[in-house]
């Protein structure tokens, strides 16, 4: 009985290593908008830039404690037409309205 146990348990390890796991991260985005809805959050809108994008023209929230600072990087990406990279906490592709958390000016260079 110890035997098919561990089997069974080896089995079910060697199984679960191959399994991807989708983890937060950075993407590469162009602003397609961006503002203030009064007094209680403030909107980017994104397009991730890849062959095949995680998402196109979904809008996000931007982290309360840094609200102006992203504001302002996503008006000078949309005055400049420079990309962006923002950062989500969330498994896999980030939702819409997720929050984005980091957000920097990308004058050409990747991750």
């Amino acid at each position: 009985m110890k035997k098919v146990m561990l089997f069974v348990l080896a089995t079910c390890m060697i199984a679960t290593l191959g399994i991807a796991t989708a983890q937060a991260g950075w993407y590469n985005a162009m602003v397609t908008g961006t503002g203030a809805v009064g007094n209680q959050s403030t909107y980017i809108c994104l397009t991730e830039q890849s062959a095949t994008p995680a998402f196109t023209n979904r809008w996000f929230i931007l982290n309360a404690a840094q609200a102006k600072s992203h504001l302002a990087t996503a008006l000078t990406a949309i005055s400049s037409g420079l990309p962006v990279q923002v950062y989500f906490t969330q498994t896999g592709v980030p939702p819409a309205y997720a929050t984005v958390y980091n957000m920097y000016l990308n004058n050409g260079f990747t991750n």
